[in-house]
Parts: C-alpha cells; sequence; structure tokens
C-alpha cells in the first residue's frame, strides 16, 4: 500500500494518507507523538499515535468519516490474510474490537473504552494471553536518565575479572514495577 506521510525526529507527524492500488485514498490518519515514550531507549524508534480521520472500503463505500464509523477489513500480514473489524469513536477504536488470521494461528478481542485499551485476549493454537491497557509500560522512577545512573553506580566489575584483565557481556533480565522500581532481578548468563 503506497502512503504520504510527514516525520519529525524519526516520529510520523501531521496527516498521513494511504491509498489503494488504484490511487484512491483508503484512509488518513493525523499523527502526533506518543508523550509517554519520549524517553525510549532507541532514540530511532517511532513513538508516534494515530488517530483516524476517514477510512473508506476498495469500491469508496465510506467507513469511517470525521473518526466516526465502523471497519471491517482484510490485510496480508506475514503471508497470511488478516482479519478485523470494530467502531471507532473519535478516531480511536471503540468497544469490542475482533481480528483473526486465516490459517487460525491466532485470533484477538479486545475492549476499548474512553480511547484507551481496557482488556484483550489473544489466542495462539491452544494458548491464550489475557491482557489489560494501560498509559504505557513501567518506566523507571525519574525516567532513563536516572535508570542509566543508577546501572552506573549499582554495577559492580568483579575484582578477580579487574585483575587478570577478564571481559565479557552480562544478560539480565528485570522487571521495573508499576512504582517504577526495579524487580526481579535476574542474571540470564
Amino acid at each position: 500500500m503506497e502512503s504520504t506521510v510527514n516525520y519529525i525526529n524519526g516520529n510520523k507527524t501531521g496527516p498521513g494518507f494511504y491509498f489503494f492500488e488504484n490511487r484512491k485514498v483508503k484512509k488518513e490518519l493525523e499523527y502526533k507523538v506518543n508523550l509517554w515514550k519520549e524517553n525510549v531507549l532507541e532514540s530511532n524508534v517511532d513513538v508516534s499515535i494515530a488517530k483516524l480521520v476517514f477510512q473508506s472500503d476498495s469500491l469508496g463505500n465510506i467507513l469511517v468519516q470525521d473518526g466516526n464509523g465502523y471497519v471491517k477489513e482484510s490485510n496480508f500480514v506475514d503471508g497470511d490474510n488478516f482479519f478485523e473489524e470494530g467502531k471507532y469513536s473519535n478516531g480511536f477504536k471503540d468497544s469490542l474490537w475482533v481480528g483473526r488470521f486465516a490459517s487460525g494461528k491466532s485470533a484477538y478481542q479486545e475492549l476499548y473504552e474512553n480511547e484507551r485499551l481496557v482488556w484483550g485476549k489473544n489466542t495462539v493454537g491452544d494458548t491464550i494471553y489475557n491482557y489489560t491497557g494501560n498509559d504505557g509500560p513501567p518506566q523507571f522512577k525519574g525516567g532513563i536518565k536516572i535508570f542509566y545512573n543508577f546501572i552506573g553506580q549499582t554495577l559492580r566489575y568483579p575484582e578477580t575479572a579487574v585483575k587478570y584483565n577478564i571481559q565479557g557481556k552480562v544478560v539480565a533480565a528485570f522487571t521495573i514495577d508499576k512504582a517504577g522500581k526495579v524487580d526481579e532481578i535476574e542474571i540470564i548468563r
């Protein structure tokens, strides 16, 4: 699908237009920077959010106008047809949304209220993954720069490694809890 989208500092911004192969507009989105993600680790990550303004089907039937309507569409994703449908209100998903791959490898249901995800369920094979919405993932209290300071102050190089000039890579896993604190630290290797 061809598109016309503007970028500033790697983030989509302003109006974005997506076209069918016949060059007719499929959808128009309004992009804004997602402020809670401003301090992401990688500077080249697009942190914009999109508000749907307009969408039509390939026959020109209007599905969403001024951010309101009902979408029932299919897209080709990872070599498989993906079907999805649900309601838009004020440019954002609203009420119950459902989607599934034609192959049956995955299907989802999500409930939206007031422009936010309330809960979701993704079924992959026989496994069901339940999740809830929030205003973004937990972040280290004070932001990413303070987190780097924390790592620098907390990390201890073993004395024997210093003595024998031993170098290497340590892989650790941890969780940032809702209060913004590091929890469940585990050395992977």
